[in-house]
């Protein structure tokens, strides 16, 4: 039986990390919104509180994704404060925009600790509490499945994460527990945007046009909200979903490839 839509997470409690940003704080609200309980973390807890403030059952957690000890206090806190959790959704990201020769050590170690060993923390974290409830719902939000010049590092670690969850689905459906994954398109207002800007310049292209562009090249002709992503997450972390697992639901307008992605000038 389909419920209500504010009724289809009543008595949940979810786990939402970068809820401080844009597309974490959709998420956020929208499983608020149908009732969830929603424990809201950043490690900007000011943006974290920002988010929770709104909602009518969420608190924030100032979590350093990049930390396993880290995880695994908020997830005992959790778990004594709430008796459990239901649903994770692993948003927290960065990114970095260079070509593979120029990218530091340093840099590629940041970006897989925040992008992959995040999940595989808050994951293992999370999967003993949601045995003991005898269900659960993980998201983990990831990336088309296609390369994408200068973004070797970022892309790399969601394949990462897609390949991890697939993994996963078999390791947990035995205890009722769903794992898939969300590959958001361009959305403006988020990380997208400095990624656009930051390779229209790379690119020696002008920003408009390069912005036009990348439009033209979504079959909807528009560009994603927050809002998009937040109603998928919320179908997949709801029963709505009971029997849909290890599937990668990509919302992104039609956007199947990069027709603007280039390769760096005379590679």
């Amino acid at each position: 039986m389909r419920l209500p839509s504010g009724q289809k997470l009543a008595g949940r409690v979810a786990l939402v990390t970068g809820g401080g940003g844009a597309i974490g704080g959709a998420i956020a609200r929208a499983l608020d919104a149908a009732g969830a309980i929603v424990a809201v973390a950043d490690i900007r807890i000011g943006e974290a509180q920002r988010t929770s403030d709104a909602l009518a059952r969420g608190h924030a957690i100032a979590l350093d994704v990049t930390q396993s000890s880290a995880w695994d206090a908020a997830m005992s806190g959790i778990v004594s404060q709430h008796g459990g959790i239901d649903v994770l959704v692993n948003c927290a990201a960065t990114h970095l925009q260079a070509l593979v020769q120029d990218t530091s050590d340093d840099d590629w170690h940041r970006v897989v600790a925040t992008n992959v060993n995040s999940v595989f923390y808050g994951c293992r974290a999370a999967i003993p509490a949601m045995r003991d409830r005898g269900h659960g719902s993980i998201v983990n939000i990831v990336t088309g499945q296609f390369g994408v010049a200068y973004s070797s590092a970022y892309t790399a670690s969601k394949f990462f994460v897609h390949g991890f969850s697939q993994c996963l689905v078999l390791e947990v459906a035995r205890y009722g527990i769903r794992v898939n994954c969300i590959a958001p398109g361009a959305i403006p207002n988020t990380g997208f945007e400095r990624w656009y800007r930051e390779k229209a310049e790379l690119l020696g292209i002008d920003y408009d046009a390069f912005l036009a562009s990348a439009e033209d090249s979504i079959p909807l002709h528009r560009f994603g909200a927050p809002e998009d992503i937040a109603a998928g997450a919320l179908y997949l972390a709801c029963d709505d979903s009971a029997y849909v697992t290890g599937q990668l639901l990509g919302i992104d307008g039609g956007f199947s490839g990069y027709s603007i992605a280039l390769a760096p000038e005379g590679a």
